[in-house]
């Protein structure tokens, strides 16, 4: 992950990575067809999901799983690229 954008660019003090095999080095280990545990609920300020989405079976609570996430008051980004009607190469920003 790279962390220099969002320390940088967006002013982030604190960045947790979330994958779900321990591969790469995420500190959360999950599987986002399954609901995540208490101790990850309301625990962060904003959510960031990069493109994770189409590859997950159970989608609602994959979405949940995000809001649920977030503090109250915080935000969800999901960006994921659009290829029904403007080509793969577009990106739909939602927050």
């Amino acid at each position: 992950m790279r962390s220099r954008f969002w320390r940088e660019c967006i002013g982030a003090e604190t960045i947790e990575a979330m994958d779900f095999s321990p591969y790469e080095g995420a500190m959360h280990i999950q599987v986002m067809n399954e609901p995540v545990p208490d101790k990850l609920v309301e625990r962060f300020d904003a959510v960031i999901d990069g493109g994770s989405l189409e590859h997950i079976f159970n989608f609602p609570v994959a979405v949940s799983n995000l809001m649920r996430m977030a503090k109250v008051g915080g935000r969800v980004f999901m960006v994921d690229t659009c290829e029904q009607l403007s080509g793969p190469w577009v990106l739909s920003i939602q927050s």
